[in-house]
């Protein structure tokens, strides 16, 4: 087992599609839709959630899954990736078949936005990353296991 390659969750979170932009979010294409498939700032930090203390992350599966049938690739926490981070990465490496930055630096991929931001940081698309030594509520991982 292992943490996914960034193109292997982006691919995943695309719902199986390669380096397409058919997807803004996991499962879905609109803000509107995104409250059935994600948790996110807007749908968890609500007054009545910070007025009883329930605001945070959500039990997996409490929202729809994507085309592939996976849950919460898109909101309640950042997922760790295998690849250091590198904002020019993906530009470096067009055209590549689940390219992976192995280069040694002090930050690591992070995607899938969390409870704690907003819609437009859950994007499939969207980037970002933090340090491997990091830890708070925002931040989580899935494994994949490689045949």
């Amino acid at each position: 087992m292992r943490l996914p390659t960034e193109a292997e969750w982006e691919y995943t979170a695309k719902g199986g599609i390669y380096w397409k932009d058919n997807y803004k979010y996991a499962g879905c294409n609109t803000e509107k839709e995104l409250d059935d498939f994600a948790w996110f700032f807007d749908n968890v930090c609500t007054p009545e959630a910070l007025n009883s203390r329930s605001f945070g992350t959500k039990p997996v599966g409490t929202k729809k899954h994507n085309q592939l049938g996976i849950y919460d690739l898109s909101g309640n926490v950042w997922e760790w990736c295998e690849d250091a981070y590198d904002k020019d990465f993906y530009e470096k490496t067009r055209g590549a078949k689940n390219p992976v930055n192995k280069n040694i630096g002090s930050y690591r991929v992070l995607r899938g936005g969390s409870w704690f931001y907003y819609p437009v940081n859950c994007r499939v698309a969207f980037r970002f990353f933090n340090t491997p030594s990091n830890r708070n509520r925002s931040l989580g991982f899935r494994l994949v296991i490689s045949f």
